[in-house]
């Protein structure tokens, strides 16, 4: 999820959008992401589910059309920014764990 992020913010810096890599990347984000989530550990459950749905909106939002802020909006707001926040530490926890 945090790859799919870093892409968007790419694109907004360079204010060029790859729709083809980003719907590539967002759908195989969300298909390891759905079929993940029943198994998150408790203590980050609630965080990924919210991550997934921002994911998902932003993703439905990949359109020629769209607007950046369109794209960017769901996965970039304070709203959200917690839940991203908990699942980048779990991760790099886990990480740091492992080496």
């Amino acid at each position: 999820m945090t790859s799919y992020r870093g892409d968007l913010a790419d694109a907004v810096h360079s204010q060029r959008m790859d729709l083809k890599k980003l719907q590539q990347e967002a759908a195989s984000t969300i298909r390891l992401g759905d079929g993940v989530q029943a198994s998150a550990p408790p203590a980050i459950a609630k965080e990924f589910r919210a991550a997934l749905g921002a994911l998902k909106t932003s993703s439905s939002k990949l359109k020629p059309d769209s607007r950046m802020s369109d794209v960017t909006e769901p996965v970039f707001n304070k709203k959200i920014q917690p839940s991203f926040d908990v699942l980048e530490k779990y991760f790099l926890d886990c990480n740091n764990t492992n080496e």
